[in-house]
């Protein structure tokens, strides 16, 4: 569909590199959205190797073998482009759904076909519930594991933020934020709605949602119990 891609297009350098390289470059840099602000890349949500990293855990599903998926988003999206452009527009602050002719959409395209061998590939499920008003508290001990592990790589560590992304609150700070936008709400049933929901939720934010796919119940509990400790 593509065989050279301008490097350029994204401010990389001039020279003429394959489509599927300059996709996988772009797949891990911010500036796929042409919002300064931005600072999320698609691999801030998304693993893209054949075994994810048991180390992290991502609100996006892994995209390998992605490409060809009879639907994305839960099915809720039918075409591959709407589905990256829901995430551009909806994380990323780009400024409109992305073009079917622009470049850096055809080179991310080339790329996670590249490295997509099934065709076709069954579509992921995807659970979101209207509404979370609680969870049952865990175990703190395995709530450190899952702030490292799903929260850290934005957020930083908890208090100081060290190795956060920048643009991104410390988490104590977008809660402190969130509660002054609804000052009567409860802090833990803010926080299970604002990790269900992400931005959704209607109190700011650009948070990426994790469904119950990708965060049990469990360890969510876990988690809020760490940060309550």
């Amino acid at each position: 569909m593509l065989a050279l891609a301008l490097a350029a297009a994204a401010g990389c350098s001039d020279k003429l590199v394959p489509a599927a390289e300059f996709g996988e470059q772009i797949f891990a840099d911010p500036r796929l959205s042409e919002n300064p602000d931005n600072p999320f890349s698609c691999a801030t949500c998304h693993a893209a190797a054949p075994e994810s990293d048991p180390g992290r855990i991502l609100p996006g599903y892994n995209l390998y073998d992605s490409a060809f998926r009879a639907s994305w988003w839960g099915g809720f999206e039918a075409e591959y482009l709407d589905a990256v452009s829901f995430c551009y527009t909806s994380f990323m602050h780009g400024p409109a759904a992305l073009e079917p002719d622009d470049p850096k959409a055809m080179a991310l395209y080339e790329y996670l076909a590249s490295i997509s061998p099934t065709r076709p590939a069954p579509a992921k499920p995807l659970t979101f519930t209207r509404y979370v008003l609680t969870v049952a508290p865990g175990d703190p001990a395995r709530g450190e594991q899952v702030y490292t592990a799903a929260c850290a790589s934005c957020h930083g560590a908890l208090g100081t933020g060290e190795g956060k992304l920048l643009r991104v609150p410390r988490l104590p700070d977008a809660i402190a934020v969130a509660l002054r936008k609804l000052p009567s709400a409860d802090p833990v049933a803010l926080i299970v709605e604002k990790v269900r929901h992400g931005q959704f939720w209607g109190v700011g934010g650009m948070s990426p949602p994790f469904s119950r796919e990708v965060l049990s119940d469990e360890d969510l509990g876990a988690v809020i119990t760490y940060l309550g400790r």
